[in-house]
């Protein structure tokens, strides 16, 4: 399963370095994750990602994520499949997921996105492990 998820990653990243020259929209990019939060109704959870490294690759019509410890010595996960971008509005179609159960292939996820400089934000609702609906606020930092 590793072999074949670095394989995909290896060869989406092939894709997103050729299609480079064309960008046609500020989504298209390598990013990476600077701040995550949890909205709920009666709370706000600020995530600690000190830990880890998380990168988003938007290339064409495809994305790709990555997740790693901070010291790159633990692979967490991946998933990524294709996208689009319309009127500030992000939606994610998973076709391929180390995170089945909360991130299954053929789901849709819509997000909305912001950019400010070298920022993107991407925020959106979603179900946690307990089926409770929540507001996603990722914020993200375009790597040159």
């Amino acid at each position: 399963m590793k072999i074949l998820s670095t394989f995909l990653i290896f060869v989406f990243l092939l894709t997103c370095t050729l299609s480079a020259q064309e960008k046609k929209n500020p989504i298209e990019g390598t990013w990476e994750l600077i701040l995550k939060k949890a909205v709920y109704p009666d709370t706000t959870m600020t995530f600690d990602i000190s830990g880890l490294r998380e990168l988003k690759i938007i290339s064409g019509s495809h994305f790709v994520f990555v997740m790693q410890s901070a010291d790159g010595k633990e692979f967490i996960g991946a998933g990524g499949g294709r996208y689009t971008y319309e009127d500030n509005t992000y939606t994610e179609k998973f076709e391929f997921s180390s995170f089945l159960e909360t991130l299954p292939i053929g789901k849709s996820f819509k997000f909305s996105a912001r950019f400010e400089g070298d920022k993107f934000f991407q925020t959106g609702r979603l179900k946690d492990d307990t089926g409770y609906e929540f507001r996603m606020e990722n914020t993200f930092r375009r790597l040159k």
